[in-house]
């Protein structure tokens, strides 16, 4: 049974499994799949394209699949992503070896 708040506001056309819990003031737009026993916190706003498997939680104001506010500063085309061991960070080209080199 899915318990979503009543502030919560949960597109008709987003596809939502089994045993969600949604939080007050969360959003859930159009093209957006969860899976079973998902948690999503309070103010957490999952955007058109977000795709959640199942057993999954979602922290307070989580913002999921949405643009990063850099990338709406720089042109894509400057932008780079590498990866240490699982982590990867997308940064500007311009800051990469700063980064890098730790500082």
């Amino acid at each position: 049974m899915n318990n979503i708040h009543r502030t919560a506001i949960v597109s008709k056309n987003a596809s939502i499994g089994n045993d969600i819990i949604v939080a007050p003031y969360a959003i859930i737009e159009d093209d957006t799949v969860i899976g079973n026993n998902v948690e999503i916190g309070p103010h957490a706003v999952l955007y058109n394209g977000a795709r959640i498997g199942n057993k999954v939680k979602i922290k307070q104001a989580a913002s999921v699949a949405h643009v990063p506010q850099d990338l709406k500063l720089y042109s894509i085309y400057n932008w780079r992503q590498y990866c240490y061991s699982r982590i990867c960070y997308v940064t500007p080209w311009h800051k990469r070896n700063r980064q890098i080199a730790g500082g």
